[in-house]
């Protein structure tokens, strides 16, 4: 997302926005068509109409930047509509967004609708329809139940016209660009959810998990991944493993090589496998093991420490270095579901013997690391 700039005077610790001043240019062109200049800075590219109301596609980044400084009133005296796009990683096509700062039209304002373009039709290969993620889209909207936010659709009956969010700020007052993060922050999240809705839609007989890694640490965070299908094998889960980026995160995906394999064993151990590295207790309890599967593990684990520390002081991170560690803390999303059981009214077995999970005491986990360091094993050359 592009860092919005205000045209500020910046005078001892006190901020004034300037005053806004616009100017039309002539087009170099046989057409009669204008384009806007803003506190003495050029939009070439600009294109401005006055049909109905007074309307602008706009182009110059330090012009939208200037604009979007000011509130829907101030702009609002010069202009009824804005338009601009930009190219966001969380999403395949351009985003179109559209500002609406006065009550020229009959829509309500303020208001900021964002379009989610998919131009690339012919070359569209994703295992569902467009109209899939529209209405999948719709849906993750609803579920928001939030009065300033709706989904729309220019078109009823194909979102192929356009099709997104529509934000409604409180006040005429906000200035523009604090009020555009916000909704492109929200739009960003539920496009998020809405691609990984539809991939697990597609994955039911596997266990399928999202994260957002630092650069930095990516490497490293991946590799430990990978050792993951070895883990379950060790355990006596076989399953393949299958790591790809999405709309910058990071897609891991667990298939049990046997359909009848409980997936939510695999995700309980995939939750245990993750917090593992943040756990002080288990190299003491690793110590006295000998079995190659504890081994491999063990120096797994300690890889990703190192990588992760010196990740830690690369980005010089606010979190200390035990969050960083914590491997968890970068996901995203997680589709692990903790399984229902009315067997015990405070505790409840998650991997028989090994987990258990505390109902009532946050996310606490009780892991009997003796047990499970009992049960991985490997034999060689088997």
């Amino acid at each position: 997302m592009p860092v919005h700039r205000q045209a500020v005077l910046v005078i001892g610790n006190s901020k004034t926005v300037t005053m806004l001043k616009v100017e039309l240019g002539n087009k170099k062109s046989k057409t009669k068509d204008k384009y806007v200049i803003v506190n003495d800075v050029e939009d070439l590219d600009s294109t401005y109409s006055d049909i109905h109301y007074p309307s602008v596609f706009l182009y110059n980044d330090d012009v939208i930047d200037i604009l979007i400084g000011h509130s829907f009133r101030e702009v609002g005296e010069h202009f009824t509509k804005l338009h601009f796009s930009y190219d966001y990683d969380w999403w395949d096509s351009s985003v179109s967004i559209e500002i609406i700062c006065n009550k020229s039209l009959n829509d309500n304002f303020p208001a900021l609708r964002i379009d989610l373009q998919l131009q690339d039709w012919e070359h569209w290969a994703k295992p569902w329809s467009m109209a899939s993620v529209a209405k999948q889209l719709e849906i993750n909207v609803k579920h928001l139940k939030n009065n300033q936010v709706i989904y729309w659709q220019d078109d009823e009956d194909s979102m192929l016209n356009g099709f997104g969010i529509e934000y409604f700020p409180e006040s005429e007052l906000s200035t523009i660009d604090i009020e555009l993060d916000k909704v492109l922050t929200l739009v960003e999240s539920l496009a998020l959810q809405t691609n990984q809705d539809l991939l697990a839609s597609i994955d039911t007989n596997a266990v399928v998990t999202f994260f957002q890694f630092p650069e930095e640490a990516k490497t490293a965070c991946k590799q430990y991944l990978i050792y993951f299908a070895q883990f379950l094998a060790d355990l006596g889960i076989q399953a393949d493993t299958e790591i790809k980026e999405e709309l910058s995160h990071t897609l891991f995906k667990v298939i049990p090589t046997d359909k009848n394999e409980s997936l939510e064993q695999i995700r309980q151990a995939l939750d245990l496998y993750l917090n593992a590295p943040s756990d002080s207790s288990l190299s003491t309890q690793t110590a006295n093991q000998s079995d190659i599967s504890i081994r491999q593990w063990e120096a797994n684990i300690f890889h990703l420490k190192s990588q992760l520390a010196l990740a830690t002081s690369i980005i010089q991170a606010k979190e200390t270095t035990i969050e960083m560690l914590q491997l968890s803390n970068y996901q995203y999303k997680q589709l692990l579901e903790t399984s229902k059981s009315n067997k015990d009214e405070n505790k409840e077995d998650v991997i028989k013997g090994i987990v258990t999970v505390d109902k009532y005491e946050g996310k606490g986990f009780t892991i009997n690391i003796a047990e499970l360091l009992r049960r991985l094993k490997r034999t060689i050359g088997k």
